[in-house]
């Protein structure tokens, strides 16, 4: 899921779906963590969701 994007930051919000996604399957809507992505230091933080 797309999350906040700024100049220094890029969030996302991916889910760990219980099995393979598929194309026919409804993608979920819940994120099961929060990825940021530090632009400037090119590093990612991974943390549970909120």
């Amino acid at each position: 899921m797309p999350g906040e994007v700024t100049e220094d930051l890029v969030t996302s919000g991916p889910a760990a779906p219980p099995r393979p996604w598929r194309l026919n399957v409804a993608f979920p809507q819940r994120a099961d963590f929060t990825a940021t992505l530090g632009v400037r230091s090119g590093t990612w933080r991974i943390a549970p969701a909120k």
